[in-house]
């Protein structure tokens, strides 16, 4: 832990929280504090205690501003978890690229340290891992049958 993360451990409050947090006194809300303070607060917790921390924000721009000032005092890696873009219509072409990025981040948490996320990201439904795998087996089943060529 660097010095500038390690100073506010010594705040009376700091140990207060602290204290609640290994007592299981979850989930902790910190107010009255700007965004940096919060991703001060919340990288000295996450170092000092070694448990995962989750940030919620209240959408993906602040969850990207946070989880850049949290990587500078942890010095970890932070995973951001995106929100999934919704389409409601018939389109030509919809890029996957967000859907793929929350896939991966969603396949790292459990080993994360630091993740943030906002409360849309959060709260969006997503195929357990099990399904995901079944999901795959159909598709790569279904790929190789498309490929076998047409019997006479």
């Amino acid at each position: 832990m660097t010095e500038i993360t390690k100073s506010i451990t010594y705040l009376k409050e700091y140990r207060e929280l602290k204290d609640a947090l290994e007592k299981g006194k979850t989930p902790a809300l910190a107010v009255g504090l700007s965004a940096i303070h919060k991703a001060h607060l919340a990288a000295a917790l996450g170092l000092d205690t070694g448990r995962p921390v989750l940030v919620l924000t209240d959408d993906d721009s602040a969850a990207a501003r946070f989880s850049a000032d949290l990587q500078g005092f942890a010095e970890k890696n932070v995973l951001q978890l995106p929100a999934r873009d919704l389409v409601m219509v018939d389109v030509v072409g919809v890029s996957r690229g967000y859907e793929q990025k929350r896939l991966a981040v969603l396949d790292a948490l459990p080993g994360a340290r630091f993740a943030v996320a906002s409360v849309q990201a959060a709260l969006q439904r997503t195929l357990p891992p099990a399904a995901q795998d079944l999901r795959r087996i159909i598709q790569a089943e279904l790929a190789g049958a498309m490929a076998l060529p047409a019997s006479d």
